[in-house]
């Protein structure tokens, strides 16, 4: 396993945080399956999660940016998810044309679920490692999140 350390310059940092990142949603896609297959995938969990950030809900148009697919993809996954009592479609206000969508009651529970087993998973694979890496793994994950605030 390659390590990050000063020698390393930005563009291998950058080069092992993807391949981390990709090992991760691995991980993650491999425990929805185990858990939720057929009823969740990847793309829905997704849209979930950009609906729980979006306190007035969000419109077609605004998943697929968040999500960088196209508004018909998630036009599709939406139409299921509102037929599976999920996710809810409001009219807007004062456009009636405008449709909001909004996290069900039952689309919170299912996201809280999923990303209750998925911080169990990672909680124990971290719990694996030794204290000084544990350690490490914290000290590196305040510069890491502020990259993406």
């Amino acid at each position: 396993m390659q390590t990050i350390g000063k020698s390393r310059g930005p563009r291998a940092q950058a080069e092992t945080l993807l391949r981390g990142h990709l090992k991760l949603l691995t991980l993650l896609r491999a425990s929805m399956k185990g858990a939720f297959r057929p009823e969740m995938n990847m793309g829905q969990f997704r849209i979930l999660a950009c609906l729980a950030g979006a306190e007035k809900g969000a419109s077609n148009n605004q998943v697929a940016d968040l999500m960088g697919v196209s508004r018909s993809a998630v036009s599709r996954k939406v139409d299921g998810m509102v037929k599976a009592g999920m996710i809810s479609r409001e009219k807007g206000g004062q456009d009636r044309r405008q449709v909001r969508l909004a996290l069900s009651p039952a689309g919170r529970r299912r996201l809280e679920r999923l990303k209750d087993m998925m911080e169990k998973e990672l909680a124990r694979r971290i719990a694996a490692l030794e204290p000084a890496a544990r350690r490490r793994l914290e000290e590196g994950l305040e510069p890491f999140l502020k990259l993406f605030s």
